[in-house]
């Protein structure tokens, strides 16, 4: 059996990208508290997270990593957000995200479809 390190290396890059993108923000906006942060978070709802679902969409695609495994680590990682920062109102928001996820994608793939031809 043989080990295919530069595809775990991709998996894992990809985990720690994820990972640091979606939490690392929400926790430096509730780690400061006043009131002049709060309002960041509404906008992270609104024009920040879509962006970066869509970042990592394209991430993933060129990456090549699973869309399912990518997928999968992309909605824990916005539960954790939601469940541990916010309240469970903003779960609401979550298939919008994978909406510009998958838009991410699907344009990279599409890109290098009609790049190969």
């Amino acid at each position: 059996m043989k080990v295919n390190y530069m595809e775990n290396a991709k998996k894992l890059f990809y985990l720690v990208i994820s990972i640091t993108t979606i939490v690392l923000p929400t926790y430096i906006i509730f780690k400061y508290g006043n009131e002049t942060f709060k309002g960041l978070i509404i906008l992270f709802l609104f024009l920040a997270y879509p962006a970066i679902s869509f970042v990592l969409g394209i991430l993933n695609a060129i990456l090549k990593v699973n869309i399912y495994l990518a997928l999968i680590i992309f909605i824990f990682n916005f539960i954790f957000v939601v469940m541990y920062f916010l309240n469970s109102s903003a779960l609401i928001y979550i298939p919008f995200y994978i909406i510009f996820y998958m838009l991410g994608n699907i344009i990279i793939k599409v890109f290098k479809k009609y790049k190969n031809k």
